[in-house]
């Protein structure tokens, strides 16, 4: 797991005027003038969340990577829009109608591989026991929920975890240095996304320290920091095998991720317009562009490293500003 750098911004989509707002306002409307049964039957939940800038807005956060397991999103699996607290009925809370009042809410989503999403999390959320799950009168105050799961965008994941290099899977444990509450979590989250028993996680934790030994070996030190880079796929990996090994020179600066990350962003934009240039009634293909624009956008207004001037400056030697402007400019801070 990385921690994940939520962008700041308001996300057309999900603002009052957006189609995501309206839904979530006709939901809260439902539920505070039906009963609880008729509200179940009646809320609806359509995916405005796979709009093109709430997808951009998570692709700038992850990547093309899980926010849990790390993986790679394959060619087929654009990654799911996890809820991290269910917007339905809560396994291990029956009778709790969900986090319904988060479903449009940018601070409630992560971007997940299909298994981690609809194998393993589906509608779990433990709280600690003794806990109770928040309801609605309480949407304000949910950071003191007492939740049971990580959530790398809010928890500081990389030193909460290590990695056991005495072990050959290379299993995920609490660092020693947290507290048992701590450890809890670590071992909840670890355990639902099957972390240390799914045999394909196991075996990309492992390429991943062959391919870092074999770029120090052969001294290929930018492949080796890009390859430590949080947007990457199993880039914590890479980097507990570089801190281990006091080889700390060697994990990339927040300036040197952006910077790699902004550099696939424009090889990926070159690469879509050639294939529109030759198929130009594919609209996955024009979807796929659009939000990377707005993956762009959101770095540009509020950038995780360097900083706005800089990132415009990248942009525009790229000769993409034209596109990605427009965009920018509809984009507000919280």
């Amino acid at each position: 797991m990385r921690r994940l750098n939520r962008p700041r911004v308001r996300i057309p989509t999900l603002e009052a005027s957006g189609s995501g707002g309206k839904k979530a306002a006709e939901n809260e409307t439902l539920f505070l003038n039906h009963p609880t049964a008729s509200f179940l039957e009646k809320r609806k939940f359509p995916d405005h969340w796979n709009n093109r800038d709430v997808r951009g807005a998570l692709y700038a956060m992850h990547g093309r990577c899980c926010a849990f397991c790390q993986c790679k999103l394959p060619r087929n699996d654009r990654g799911d829009v996890e809820h991290f607290r269910p917007k339905k009925e809560v396994t291990e809370a029956p009778g709790h109608l969900g986090y319904w009042w988060l479903a449009y809410d940018f601070n409630n989503y992560l971007l997940s591989c299909r298994t981690c999403n609809q194998t393993c999390k589906r509608n779990h959320f433990k709280v600690e026991p003794g806990a109770s799950h928040f309801n609605f009168p309480d949407k304000n105050q949910m950071d003191q929920e007492k939740r049971m799961l990580l959530n790398p965008a809010e928890d500081e994941v990389e030193s909460m975890m290590k990695l056991d290099f005495s072990d050959s899977h290379l299993p995920i444990k609490p660092s020693a240095n947290i507290s048992q509450r701590h450890k809890s979590k670590v071992k909840e989250t670890v355990d639902l996304f099957h972390m240390n028993m799914d045999p394909n996680l196991v075996e990309n934790r492992r390429r991943a320290v062959r391919k870092a030994k074999d770029a120090i070996a052969t001294n290929r030190i930018q492949e080796l920091q890009k390859m430590a880079s949080r947007f990457v796929p199993d880039s914590w990996t890479v980097q507990q095998y570089l801190t281990r090994h006091n080889l700390h020179n060697h994990i990339p600066t927040p300036d040197a991720e952006l910077r790699f990350f902004l550099d696939d962003l424009i090889e990926q934009i070159d690469l879509i317009l050639q294939l529109i240039s030759k198929y130009p009634k594919n609209e996955k293909l024009k979807k796929a562009l659009l939000e990377t624009f707005w993956s762009m956008a959101i770095l540009w207004f509020d950038p995780p490293a360097l900083g706005r001037p800089e990132i415009k400056s990248i942009i525009e030697g790229a000769g993409l500003l034209s596109w990605v402007d427009p965009l920018y400019q509809q984009l507000s801070a919280p």
